[in-house]
C-alpha cells in the first residue's frame, strides 16, 4: 500500500530530522556551557578585583588611624558618586556571576522560565546600564575637573590619604572593565531605550536631591561631597547639571551602539532561527497530525520552545518580535 510506505518514509525522516536536531543540541549545549564558563570566570576575576578596590577604600585613614574627617559627615563614604558606583559595580559582578553559575547547572531547563528568573535578568540589566554609564561619565568629568583646577574635585591635601592607585581605579580602570564586560560579555536589552534612559537619568537626579540634603544644616552635615559644588553660583550649577546629563546620556547611547554593534547581528541570526525553527515545529506537526498521532513526539513543541525562549542556551523573558526590535 502506497500509504503504508508514504507513512514509513514520513517517520524515517521525522526520525532523521530528530537526529539532526539532537547533533545541533548537543554543539548548542557545548558552546553554552563554554561561553557560561568563560563568563563566570571574567565576573568572578573582575568581581574580586572590584571588591578589593573597594575593600582599600573602606579602609582608607588619617595619619592617626582615625576614620578620614570627611568620612565622619553624615552620609559617610556614601556621600560620593564614585563610592555609590563602585558599589553598584561590585554588586553587578557577583550578581552576574551567580547567574552564570545558574546557567551551569543541569536543571537550567530553556521551557523552566520562572519569574525569578525574569527578575534576575532585569536586576542584571539595570545594574549593567548604571554602573557601565555613570563610570565613564564619571571618568570623564572627574579627569576634566581635575585638570582644570584639581582643588573642585580632590584637594591636593587628600594624597596623603588617598592613594594614586585607587584614585586611579575609582575614576579610570572601573571605566574600562565595564567596555570589556560590553564586547567579550554577550548583551541583549531586554527593554526600550527610553526606559534605560529614565533609571539612568532617574538615578543621576536622585543624587543631585542626595548631594543637596547633604548640604542641609537641618538634614544633612551642611556641606557639599564636591568642592566644585560649593563654588557654583546657581546659574553655573544649571549649566554644570546640563552639561552633566547630557554626557551622561551621550554616554548611554555610545554603549547601547556598541552593543548593537557588537552583539546585534548574533540577535537577529538568533531571531531568525527562533522563527525558521517556529515555522519547521508547525509544518512538522501539521503533518504529523496527518499521518500518526505519535509523529507529534519526534516534532514537538519543546524545540520550538527552546529556540523562541534561549540564546544559547539563556532563557529571555521576552518573545522573538521584542528581542529582534531592540536591535
Amino acid at each position: 500500500d502506497h500509504r503504508l510506505t508514504d507513512n514509513r518514509r514520513g517517520a524515517a525522516g521525522r526520525r532523521g530530522g530528530g537526529g539532526t536536531r539532537a547533533c545541533h543540541t548537543v554543539a548548542r549545549s557545548t558552546m553554552t556551557t563554554a561561553s557560561a564558563a568563560a563568563r563566570l570566570a571574567f565576573h568572578v576575576l573582575a568581581g574580586v578585583v572590584t571588591l578589593y578596590f573597594a575593600m582599600w577604600d573602606e579602609s582608607l585613614r588619617e595619619a592617626d588611624g582615625s576614620v578620614l574627617r570627611n568620612r565622619k559627615r553624615f552620609g559617610g563614604r556614601f556621600q560620593y558618586l564614585t563610592v555609590i558606583n563602585h558599589s553598584v559595580h561590585v554588586a553587578y559582578m557577583f550578581l552576574a556571576a551567580f547567574g552564570d553559575v545558574k546557567r551551569l547547572l543541569p536543571l537550567n531547563a530553556p521551557q523552566r522560565v520562572s519569574a525569578a528568573h525574569g527578575l534576575l535578568v532585569r536586576s542584571l540589566d539595570t545594574m549593567f546600564v548604571l554602573s557601565s554609564t555613570f563610570s565613564v561619565t564619571i571618568g570623564i568629568l572627574f579627569w576634566s575637573i581635575f585638570a582644570f583646577d584639581r582643588e573642585l574635585i580632590l584637594p591636593a591635601a587628600a594624597d596623603k590619604v588617598y592613594p594614586a592607585a585607587l584614585n586611579v581605579y575609582q575614576h579610570g580602570a572601573i571605566a574600562i572593565v565595564a567596555l570589556v564586560e560590553a564586547l567579550v560579555v554577550e548583551h541583549h536589552p531586554s527593554r526600550p531605550a527610553y526606559v534605560d534612559v529614565t533609571v539612568v537619568l532617574g538615578s543621576a537626579v536622585a543624587y543631585s536631591i542626595w548631594a543637596y540634603l547633604l548640604a542641609c544644616p537641618v538634614l544633612g552635615s551642611g556641606v557639599y561631597p564636591y568642592g566644585i559644588q560649593r563654588e557654583m553660583t546657581l546659574l553655573y550649577a544649571a549649566v554644570f547639571y546640563v552639561v552633566s546629563f547630557s554626557l551622561l546620556y551621550g554616554v548611554y547611547a555610545a554603549f547601547r551602539a556598541l552593543l548593537r554593534a557588537r552583539w546585534g547581528e548574533r540577535a537577529r541570526r538568533t531571531a531568525a532561527a527562533a522563527a525558521a525553527a517556529a515555522g519547521v515545529a508547525t509544518r512538522g506537526k501539521r503533518v504529523a497530525s496527518t499521518h500518526t498521532a505519535n509523529a507529534s513526539v519526534a516534532v514537538g513543541a519543546d524545540d520550538m520552545q527552546h529556540y523562541v525562549l534561549t540564546t544559547e542556551g539563556h532563557p529571555l523573558p521576552i518573545d522573538v518580535a521584542r528581542f529582534a526590535v531592540y536591535f
